[in-house]
């Protein structure tokens, strides 16, 4: 395999991927696989007429294959036949399908942005999303990441600047979401296949978005003959706790009790080579396909056998040295690229963002678990006396280590909406006509959005989306009449896309940069019935990254929970950088039904605090009672801790936010 690091010096690399899968060389291209037991290997190369030529393969006495072959095409089908038994490439970048051929991909793509480079991590704002149910019309099954591409806009506008697409690679099933790979090198062919993915990326970078993917590094779920199971002739039989013997997965596999996992079988980290094949992995996405960070899945079953925090009996130190591995590699090209590595590990443990040199696994973050369940927990009860003010102090001051940026912080994700999304947690059945979903999810975003941490949401959050998060599009996608109900084509956008296809991946001969070209496709403004919710979507993002210069503190690591009312449920904190004008931010959370004309609290400095956010706005929804929330002035009083006080007035289940 070989990497596309031409262009800039930013996509420049000195880490050397393993010689196998297919490649260039002077004399035609290579096709090279590790094969150990092997006895008998050939490439089958099929032609357009799906005629088979057969090539034998030289056994080079160090477990590996290898045959170069001239006037190989892009797009070619072949397999490996292993001593009489055909099997996929387990590096192919490209496949007819999880069980079936691998194609040929050389990785020639001319890139059209050289020097995009993700936002600091402190200004992360992510959307994460469904490939197979996100686009917002019917395309063909083959082009689903082209139906993507084509709805950036709407993310753009929305403010956000990164992207964690569930994951891309080769899975069994006709949907899925992609928690069972089968072909890790290979994006998905339903999805469009490898050129697809770069072109997304390329057209992500033009706007100024990052792309994050999730990768499956615990399990593997191997499917049909030609796959990664047993692909030569050695397999040892195992038993699980004294039961009948069952075969192993052969070379890439545990062949023992540590194979097992509740979605499919564990690699074996103990064998280089396999840790080789995953590191390489991680690092193909982040040269060759440009992907500016990774979210693991499951951590925690890399490092344990059973899934288990602080279990030493059955830990996994391979698994725990090849996350180290693939982070110091990771570490090697931030510089550059500001590149992102995220845990889902979920126990909270910090020793998962501790760096490699203290014995840590070097990941730059990893998702808050506590966030996620205390917010849902707290904003979906029904009573408001059973709301507990210092369960949200904690989520709210939760962090890992010294940086307040090593965390994940969300109210929702696609694991909990597979079961319940939260706007039916609140009011279930009943969320397109319920003033508390509105209000509770004013009030829980702007948590999340002022909360220390990487801010993450999912798709469908910000249009108060209810049906359950899965992979049918037809009923679990995004139901984009939320968004807007206008049946036809905007005219500006039918307009711009006549002028400009930079944006889905044609020529442009413009010379400035695509996120400030006047002719990108701008559709028409939010008209849908929940549109109100994107614009407080829109708002919070926008006061979260500091659009306007006058609230920088949420992008400080400095944070004061200063007023905890558990009795009348309301917490207030502040947040800060450098502190003083433009930067020291007060928050204020209502968590009860009940409104305030003048609620008296301490402030960090004295002076005019103006309001910049207020979730009760009717410009969110005509329902709400824009309750009267005007700019305060903060005078000299001890209260609070803090040496100033004033007085301001707040709706139900509402969130303030103000700074000078």
């Amino acid at each position: 395999m070989t990497l596309t690091t031409e262009g800039t010096e930013r996509y420049a690399s000195d880490y050397r991927m393993q010689q196998l899968g297919v490649f260039r060389v002077e004399d035609g291209v290579r096709f090279r696989a590790w094969l150990p037991f092997a006895g008998d290997v050939k490439l089958v190369l099929y032609d357009d007429d799906r005629n088979e030529r057969i090539y034998p393969m030289l056994n080079e006495w160090n477990d590996c294959w290898s045959v170069t072959v001239a006037g190989v095409k892009e797009g070619q089908q072949y397999v490996y036949r292993v001593d009489g038994r055909d099997k996929s490439d387990p590096r192919a970048q490209a496949m007819v399908g999880a069980a079936d051929n691998s194609i040929v991909h050389l990785g020639e793509y001319e890139w059209k942005v050289n020097d995009f480079r993700m936002a600091p991590w402190n200004e992360l704002v992510i959307y994460q999303m469904h490939t197979g149910t996100y686009p917002d019309k019917t395309v063909e099954s083959s082009e689903l990441l082209k139906g993507v591409l084509d709805d950036l806009w709407y993310l753009q506008k929305l403010g956000v600047n990164a992207i964690q697409l569930l994951p891309t690679t080769e899975f069994a099933t006709e949907r899925s979401w992609g928690y069972n790979p089968a072909g890790l090198y290979a994006v998905e062919a339903d999805y469009g296949g490898p050129r697809a993915l770069k072109q997304f990326v390329d057209a992500a970078h033009a706007r100024g978005i990052a792309v994050l993917i999730d990768v499956v590094y615990n399990h593997l779920n191997p499917a049909g003959p030609k796959s990664l199971w047993q692909i030569t002739p050695w397999q040892q039989p195992f038993s699980v706790g004294g039961g009948p013997l069952q075969e192993g997965g052969g070379v890439y596999f545990y062949n023992d009790p540590r194979a097992v996992t509740p979605w499919g079988s564990r690699p074996d980290y103990g064998r280089p080579q396999v840790r080789d094949y995953l590191r390489d992995n991680l690092m193909m996405w982040l040269l060759e396909y440009r992907i500016d960070g990774v979210r693991f899945d499951s951590v925690v079953n890399i490092r344990n056998a059973k899934g288990n925090n602080n279990d030493p009996a059955n830990d996994l130190p391979d698994g725990w040295r090849m996350l180290q591995e693939m982070n110091n590699c990771v570490r090697a090209e931030h510089p550059r690229r500001n590149l992102l590595t995220i845990a889902e590990d979920l126990q909270g443990n910090e020793w998962i963002v501790k760096d490699t040199g203290s014995g840590g696994a070097g990941f730059g973050a990893q998702w808050d678990a506590a966030f996620i369940g205390v917010s849902r927990d707290q904003l979906a009860k029904t009573w408001d006396g059973d709301r507990n003010m210092h369960e949200i102090r904690r989520i709210i001051e939760g962090r890992y280590g010294t940086d307040r940026y090593q965390r994940v912080v969300a109210i929702e994700t696609h694991d909990q909406a597979a079961h319940l999304r939260l706007t039916d947690c609140i009011d279930f059945g009943r969320v397109d006509e319920s003033w508390l979903v509105r209000k509770r999810i004013g009030l829980g975003t702007a948590l999340m959005m002022t909360a220390p941490g990487m801010q993450m949401f999912l798709q469908g959050q910000e249009l108060l989306e209810w049906r359950k998060f899965g992979d049918d599009r037809a009923v679990s996608g995004v139901d984009w009449n939320r968004f807007c109900e206008i049946d036809k084509e905007c005219r500006s956008c039918l307009n711009s896309r006549l002028k400009c296809l930079s944006a889905t991946g044609g020529p442009c001969e413009k010379a400035i940069s695509c996120s400030d070209c006047p002719d990108l496709p701008e559709r028409c403004a939010p008209e849908g019935k929940f549109s109100g919710t994107f614009r407080l979507y829109q708002d919070l993002i926008r006061l979260r990254r500091n659009w306007h210069d006058n609230t920088r503190g949420l992008r400080g690591q400095h944070l004061n929970v200063f007023h905890v009312n558990d009795t009348d449920k309301l917490v207030a904190f502040h947040r800060w950088d450098a502190g003083g004008g433009g930067d020291d931010v007060v928050v204020i959370l209502n968590f009860a039904n009940r409104s305030y004309d003048s609620y008296t609290l301490g402030f960090p400095r004295g002076g005019m605090w103006q309001v910049r956010f207020n979730s009760d706005s009717r410009d969110y929804d005509q329902g709400f009672g824009n309750h009267p929330s005007f700019a305060t002035e903060a005078h000299p009083a001890s209260r609070d801790g803090l040496s100033f006080q004033g007085s301001i007035g707040i709706a139900p289940y509402s969130a303030l936010i103000l700074s000078q």
